[in-house]
């Protein structure tokens, strides 16, 4: 399994994700002591990664050569954008701001858990893209569209009724107004059930401001107490789990 070195990621990027990588690393060196070194992995070759079936860009840290770093595991190396490197690396650089997540104890990292938690940090992440200078509204309506087509024809019978409400409210909290309407429209009249949630989350997502993290963090409870995710809900703080990941590589 090749790791590729943040030199390396460098020298590929533009502006925008240059400047983001500067910022994790001074954020990185304020929380925990030691600027993180941020480095690329094929998912692929990942041994609990490489099983997923469909498209997944993420990030863990874990300790490499005795040193504290930040995987960025992408999808295929194929097609590598410094947007989606810039956008991997934004959610860890909203764990050092402050944003926190709820996992769910019986079935860690389960399709619901990261749903719930890409659908409320979407909207600051993409915040703090454009902030430093990327424009990330191509893919976020690339995916808008491509959900209006998906669930363009009506189903006898709902399948996984929460995961598409919470995944289709990402998109429609994200993407621009016209593709916004059709994408009601499509649900709307082909998913009443689905429907149904996805009003529920947006009435929800407009009595909080996103970009706060205390008010994100209530808005996530919110919903799962709303939408009765049931119980086995508890907070994650990232930042301190990196904290912790540095001071054992030091022993």
């Amino acid at each position: 399994m090749k790791l590729y070195k943040e030199i390396s990621i460098r020298k590929h990027a533009d502006e925008p994700t240059l400047a983001m990588l500067d910022l994790w690393r001074s954020l990185s060196e304020h929380k925990t002591g030691v600027p993180i070194e941020v480095m690329v992995g094929n998912r692929r070759e990942h041994k609990q990664l490489g099983s997923f079936r469909g498209e997944l860009n993420t990030a863990y840290p874990s300790v490499h050569d005795g040193k504290p770093i930040l995987v960025l595991w992408m999808d295929s190396f194929s097609n590598v954008k410094p947007l989606i490197i810039a956008h991997e690396l934004g959610h860890w650089v909203l764990n050092l701001q402050g944003f926190h997540s709820f996992n769910y104890r019986p079935s860690k990292n389960s399709n619901i858990e990261i749903l719930l938690n890409s659908m409320a940090s979407h909207v600051p992440l993409y915040a703090l893209q454009r902030s430093l200078g990327h424009k990330p509204d191509d893919e976020i309506d690339s995916r808008a569209l491509h959900n209006i087509k998906l669930f363009a024809t009506k189903v006898k019978s709902e399948k996984n009724i929460m995961a598409n409400a919470l995944m289709l409210a990402d998109d429609i909290m994200n993407c621009s107004s016209g593709n916004r309407t059709s994408l009601l429209n499509v649900i709307n009249r082909n998913y009443s059930k689905t429907s149904k949630y996805i009003k529920e989350i947006m009435n929800l997502g407009s009595t909080f401001d996103l970009l706060f993290p205390d008010q994100n963090l209530a808005f996530r409870k919110k919903i799962i107490e709303q939408l009765d995710l049931s119980k086995n809900w508890y907070e994650v703080r990232n930042s301190e789990s990196l904290i912790s990941l540095v001071e054992k590589s030091r022993k």
